[in-house]
């Protein structure tokens, strides 16, 4: 017999190496999982006590985890009891605030962990137990033959069930690995131990790349500007605990070390030090010869470079100006004219509320009867494809007419692929709704934004409303401070 898989050179192979380290004869990972655990700890610290981080980090989060719509597992709408569960479950676990927590994580250290909470075996058969004694008390049943029934029907519809969901700290999680296939997670928390399974983790990666067990985060690649606002910071507070390096130097001489003079100068300076006491006047006697040291400290020293070790954290996350509104200088004035970095951010959230909701809905909500999806918040791309929807459709009405007159017309099979659209999308009018239907649409195009408006965004739109709502409250461009100038 011909093997095609032989003939055609094709080994059957196993699955791709993970880009990981491992100890052989070990059930947990060794050198790498401990090397990554003290990264995510470090990266945590930063996040905590860099505003410059942890205010972009946030509002990132914020525009991911938005309120969401429930759906059968197939996409349709649920019915009002399947909504009401669904919903209850979303509240009772208080999933956005989790999810929060768990994104925010994977953001700084590359992964977040989720945990299913579910009965097992052992609780589920303690319950039918003590269900069965109660119901033999007081009824003649078959005890052997009832427990059967209700361990199969509880064990078909409990089991897959998750019961509570919550977020498990990255910086205490390692995951557990052969070369090839994950086998588990372990959670180390003040060297207490933790084993959990596959099976009751689900691992967010922020991104996967590099074949790594663990994700990636662009933080990583911050490490010299989370260090150098550290030093622009301590050296400020240095100078204002210390007023620097000694400014001047007092030179008495016609006295002698310790004299009541150097020593009433002395205790003067020390007064000086303190900031409540700075800026007052200082009478001497005698002759005092005083000598500059150090120039004055320029005003925000540092300005420029906070401001551009600020942008460069902002661009690595990827967020655009108008997203950071403590931003200033040409950063803020400049930036994103015509709104293309913003639609841009938007669809990289749109791209991150997917990944969540596939590693939800895949490993937890579909086994309960439910799916979520966001609920988008960033419209103007809606509004831009219905209204290329729209001119498609005026378009091939167009061509229609054109070649009417010639006798032709399009195919069904050529008008669908150009409204994009399937076969699995359209349904036979009923005879009633071919009535109702008139095909001169006097409407048409009636609420179609400009092209102008159309690219400039939500922002700039809102911005060129205020712009047109002050003109019409103050059309003669008078002053609003009541100086009527």
């Amino acid at each position: 017999m011909l093997s095609l898989t032989k003939e055609l050179g094709i080994q059957k192979k196993e699955k791709p190496l993970l880009n990981s380290m491992y100890q052989v004869g070990h059930n947990r990972a060794d050198f790498s999982q401990s090397v990554n655990s003290r990264k995510k700890r470090q990266l945590m610290d930063w996040f905590k006590n860099r505003p410059e981080l942890n205010s972009p980090v946030t509002a990132r989060v914020n525009d991911t985890i938005r309120d969401v719509d429930f759906y059968k597992t197939d996409g349709k709408p649920l019915g009002p009891t399947q909504y009401k569960r669904a919903q209850n479950f979303w509240n009772e676990n208080f999933m956005n605030e989790r999810l929060k927590s768990i994104w925010a994580e994977s953001i700084v250290t590359g992964e977040g962990f989720g945990w299913k909470g579910k009965l097992n075996k052992k609780q589920i058969m303690k319950t039918v137990n003590q269900t069965i004694t109660e119901l033999s008390k007081s009824l003649s049943i078959n005890l052997k033959e009832t427990k059967e029934i209700m361990l199969k029907k509880i064990m078909d519809e409990e089991v897959r069930r998750t019961r509570v969901f919550d977020y498990v700290a990255s910086s205490t999680m390692e995951v557990n690995h052969n070369e090839r296939d994950i086998l588990g997670y372990v959670q180390n928390v003040n060297a207490k131990i933790q084993q959990y399974s596959t099976e009751e983790i689900i691992h967010f990666k922020f991104t996967d790349i590099d074949g790594r067990i663990s994700g990636f985060s662009p933080i990583e690649s911050l490490a010299p500007e989370l260090i150098l606002i550290w030093f622009i910071k301590e050296n400020m507070m240095a100078y204002m605990r210390n007023n620097g390096v000694p400014k001047k130097v007092f030179i008495l001489e016609e006295e002698i070390a310790n004299s009541p003079n150097h020593q009433f100068l002395i205790q003067q300076l020390e007064d000086f030090g303190a900031v409540e006491n700075r800026h007052g006047n200082l009478v001497l006697t005698g002759k005092v010869n005083v000598q500059d040291l150090e120039e004055k400290l320029k005003d925000m020293e540092y300005e420029q470079l906070a401001l551009y070790v600020t942008s460069n954290i902002a661009y690595a996350l990827q967020i655009p100006v108008s997203r950071i509104p403590y931003m200033i200088g040409k950063a803020q004035s400049g930036g994103d004219a015509g709104g293309l970095a913003e639609s841009g951010y938007w669809s990289m959230i749109e791209a991150d509320q997917k990944k969540i909701e596939n590693l939800l809905n895949s490993q937890m909500l579909e086994e309960m009867g439910f799916i979520v999806k966001f609920k988008k918040t960033h419209k103007i791309d809606d509004i831009r494809e219905t209204q290329a929807m729209s001119m498609k459709a005026d378009a091939i009405t167009k061509i229609q007419g054109i070649l009417h007159s010639s006798g032709k017309k399009l195919t069904n099979h050529k008008i669908i692929n150009m409204m994009d659209m399937n076969e699995d999308d359209l349904t036979d009018l009923t005879p009633e709704e071919k009535a109702m239907t008139d095909p001169r649409n006097k409407l048409m195009n009636q609420n179609l934004l400009n092209n102008q408006e159309l690219m400039r965004g939500d922002q700039k739109a809102k911005k060129s409303e205020r712009s047109k709502t002050a003109a019409l409250n103050n059309p003669k461009g008078m002053a609003q401070d009541g100086t009527g100038q």
